[in-house]
């Protein structure tokens, strides 16, 4: 791949990640990770696997619905924010 490729192939997980998680798509999401990852969450510190496995099994058994924000930046007169993803 070339570096715009590269690029291209980060920036689509980071935009896609989100709508993957909250949806249930475990195979797109597992696509975020390469072999021998790991996962620091708020809520698990694990190998990417187990981090999948434990969010897959969360989002089978949940009444809760998860709903992460895809962040951005925004832009006025006064101030800059940028935003990031979070729960």
């Amino acid at each position: 791949m070339t570096e715009a490729e590269d690029r291209r192939a980060i920036r689509d997980c980071i935009e896609s990640w989100v709508i993957w998680r909250d949806s249930g798509d475990w195979e797109n999401f597992k696509t975020c990770w390469h072999k021998g990852a790991t996962m620091n969450a708020t809520w698990l510190q694990a190998d990417a696997e187990t981090f999948i496995a434990s969010a897959a099994k969360a989002f089978a058994t949940s009444k809760n619905v998860s709903v992460h924000f895809l962040g951005g930046t925004s832009r006025s007169e006064e101030h800059t924010s940028e935003l990031q993803s979070h729960h």
